[in-house]
């Protein structure tokens, strides 16, 4: 993957961010924790990562990069062995979704991984069922994502997502 074609965007509270400029990506900070140095949008601590990623979509839909790799403030401790250097990783990504981490199968109700987690309910609403009540998931919501897959939703789907 080209460097001009990838953009990090990384959801932060108060991990230390050093290795953001050594992957020498285009990238954007959502800080929801103390003031950095590094330049950053600042927003409320609200929501997990998954808030930031949607706001993300809604905010630049219109201007998407042609890969978007979502990123907690501290990626390493999901990644794969693999996926440890993580530069090297991030050159060689596709044109697919890809799972920054781990990749696991749950149940409607998160088991066996992540127990209690409304799967099946959010899929529903989301409109993005599973036939068999199963659902591929990365935990540390860490992947990548051309987009194609995204504007294969209108913004008003974002949107929807984002204030459920």
């Amino acid at each position: 993957m080209l460097k001009e074609e990838l953009h990090l965007v990384v959801a932060r509270y108060n991990e230390d961010l050093s290795w953001v400029e050594d992957l020498g990506f285009k990238y954007t900070i959502y800080n929801k924790g103390e003031d950095i140095s590094l330049p950053c949008i600042k927003r409320e601590n609200f929501g997990r990562e998954g808030e930031t990623y949607l706001n993300h979509i809604v905010s630049n839909y219109d201007s998407i990069d042609s890969t978007t790799v979502f990123l907690q403030g501290h990626p390493f401790d999901h990644l794969t062995e693999n996926q440890k250097d993580l530069k090297t990783f991030l050159h060689n990504i596709g044109n697919d979704l890809t799972f920054v981490g781990d990749s696991y199968v749950s149940n409607g109700d998160g088991y066996p991984h992540h127990g209690g987690l409304p799967v099946s309910e959010t899929a529903r609403l989301l409109g993005v069922q599973s036939e068999d009540n199963r659902y591929n998931f990365c935990p540390g919501a860490q992947f990548a994502v051309p987009a194609s897959m995204i504007k294969n939703k209108p913004l008003s789907y974002w949107q929807f997502a984002l204030d459920y």
